[in-house]
């Protein structure tokens, strides 16, 4: 049996196409939400982020003892840039005009610096690339540091067998190594792996080193880009499959788009080459940041000035009204990014997600630093079903003051680690973690705080007729330890937020052998089963005097549509969401304006 109630539901289920922050809240689809802080929507419901581990690292003297003085210099000095030596299970960093390599067994931090003749330390950016056994670092001023994972020297840059000019962006793709020179426009490109003049010492790879194979290059030329395409800002070799080594022409990016380089892979016809085959590949927005230029399977998303960009894309987008960037959804938090900061973007491809950073500030003493990363998930791409779906914005991850995002792939696992300020100002590291429910400090385990707004709903009469507000429900499963929620709302997309109800959830979620896991449980406590509650169902909403919305001469609780904001402290999955309101009678008589 049917009964009929006068009051109307309205909400949603399955998230399925994340959040979109660019269009009116009143115009999203119920699968969408209109932002959401420190969420994911993998499983088709909301929930919290991944969490985040802390990585305490030592500083270690040659008798084992903790080097004060190594701790200083890196955690107190001026974040210049990082990088992932993958082949050596490392992360490379300089700070201060000083190098630094962190093996990721042990978290033990050694300088690998060169002894008596250091980098500038307030150079705010420096350059980093990996190519075969070594990392390679630039400044634009100095000779370039090569390091082995075990030593450092400078590039024998001059002479009959000249090594790795001074330059700035530098990428190594096709067997050789490209280094855009200081100014930035033009830039020159070395041997060939394996060649003549690599070593038996490094079965040949070393070539990679040297810059002799070019006739052109040889007499100090160097391959220019126009001058009104801007600077060089980013290299990437893009992935592209029935070639020798999957990889297509070179992407030299500059601020107006980019060029595509194929250096021919015979030798013979590289020595007589005065020009590689050059052409323009990008017209439109470039890349801000080489940082934050990544390769996502065959296609390069990278941060420009006017949100975040598709290579490919853009590319088939050119000619056409529609060349835009592909961040609408989140531009809420990137339109407030300060633009003379974005040269120091970082992001990474990680778990499937590509992440920005976003929302930066300047440290004179330590770099930029950035308060959030936007999430783009391709995971509901990844379906055999014919009905594939586009990637989905999750919004913002926020909790960290981060330097820079570094993503590699270290003895065959994918991991991503991220360089942080930490409120006592100290540089730290901190890992991604791929899923659980809390993140970790290095101490203490600390729940997530996160947030959903929700559409503006407005019912099927898409709005039209005044409601009042009279309860809601949600459901939520995986629970783990205690949970606090609050719940929010706002009428007719107002500016301010209405309180509405608070409660707490709460449920076993480790053992260990203090009362309090969450602030005290040290070590790996073992996990317990989460828990799940059918339905919570809120109160009406408060109505004393004060909370009448003078304007429109009515309680708050009254209006034509209701949006909720949801935040949640703790590991918990939404699966369902929805509110209930009543038709109001309306007077439709003319109204007289007021003179007042």
């Amino acid at each position: 049996m049917v009964i009929s109630s006068p009051y109307k539901p309205d909400g949603f289920q399955v998230i399925a196409r994340g959040i979109n922050s660019g269009w009116p809240a009143n115009t999203l689809s119920r699968d969408q939400l209109a932002f959401a802080t420190n969420a994911t929507f993998r499983s088709g419901f909301p929930e919290q982020r991944p969490p985040w581990f802390r990585k305490p690292l030592t500083f270690l003297n040659q008798e084992g003892l903790e080097d004060a003085t190594l701790k200083a210099r890196f955690e107190d000095g001026l974040f210049q840039g990082a990088t992932a030596f993958q082949r050596t299970n490392m992360l490379v960093a300089s700070v201060g005009g000083r190098m630094f390599a962190i093996d990721l067994d042990k978290f033990a931090v050694s300088e690998v610096s060169i002894a008596n003749d250091l980098d500038r330390p307030d150079f705010r950016r420096v350059w980093f690339a990996e190519l075969e056994d070594f990392i390679i670092r630039q400044d634009g001023q100095a000779r370039p540091i090569i390091f082995d994972g075990a030593k450092s020297k400078r590039s024998e840059s001059f002479g009959v067998k000249p090594q790795i000019p001074c330059g700035t962006v530098m990428e190594y793709s096709n067997g050789r190594l490209a280094v855009a020179l200081p100014d930035r426009h033009s830039f020159v490109i070395g041997d060939l792996i394996y060649g003549s003049s690599g070593t038996t010492s490094h079965g040949g790879r070393d070539a990679v080193l040297y810059f002799t194979e070019n006739d052109v290059i040889a007499e100090g030329g160097a391959f220019p880009i126009p001058l009104n395409a801007g600077k060089i800002t980013a290299m990437r070799g893009i992935a592209q499959l029935d070639t020798s080594q999957g990889q297509g022409p070179l992407q030299v990016f500059v601020d107006r788009g980019s060029f595509s380089v194929n250096a021919p892979p015979d030798r013979t016809q590289w020595q007589k080459v005065n020009f590689p085959i050059q052409s323009v590949s990008l017209i439109g927005s470039g890349p801000v940041s080489y940082w934050s230029t990544v390769n996502v399977n065959g296609d390069i998303w990278f941060r420009s000035n006017d949100g975040v960009r598709s290579f490919q894309v853009s590319r088939r987008d050119n000619g056409t009204w529609v060349n835009t960037a592909f961040s609408k959804e989140v531009e809420r938090p990137l339109l407030e990014d300060d633009t003379t900061h974005l040269g120091w973007s970082s992001g990474a491809l990680f778990d499937n997600r590509l992440l920005m950073t976003t929302q930066p500030y300047r440290n004179f003493d330590h770099g930029v630093v950035w308060r959030g990363l936007v999430a783009l998930d391709f995971n509901p791409s990844g379906t055999i079903s014919t009905t594939r779906v586009p990637p989905i914005w999750e919004g913002v991850w926020e909790g960290l003051n981060i330097l820079q995002i570094v993503s590699g792939t270290f003895k065959g696992i994918e991991r991503a680690f991220l360089f942080v300020l930490s409120d006592e100002e100290k540089i730290e590291l901190w890992e991604l973690q791929r899923s659980g429910e809390f993140d970790y400090d290095g101490t203490q385990w600390q729940r997530i705080h996160w947030q959903l707004e929700g559409a503006s709903y407005n019912w099927p009469d898409s709005g039209w007729g005044l409601k009042s507000l009279e309860t809601g429900d949600v459901w939520y499963d995986q629970i783990a330890d205690l949970v606090e929620f609050s719940i929010e709302y706002r009428p007719d997309q107002e500016p301010n937020w209405q309180s509405w109800h608070t409660w707490s959830s709460s449920a076993a979620a480790f053992t260990c052998a203090t009362a309090n896991p969450i602030s005290n449980c040290a070590g790996a406590p073992l996990t317990l089963a989460t828990q799940a509650r059918q339905r919570k169902r809120f109160p009406r909403p408060p109505e004393p005097a004060e909370d009448c919305n003078v304007p429109n001469a009515r309680p708050n609780r009254y209006g034509f549509e209701f949006q909720p904001r949801l935040t949640i402290l703790g590991a918990a999955r939404i699966k369902k969401f929805r509110l209930w309101a009543l038709p109001q009678p309306e007077d439709v008589e003319g109204a007289c304006e007021s003179m007042v």
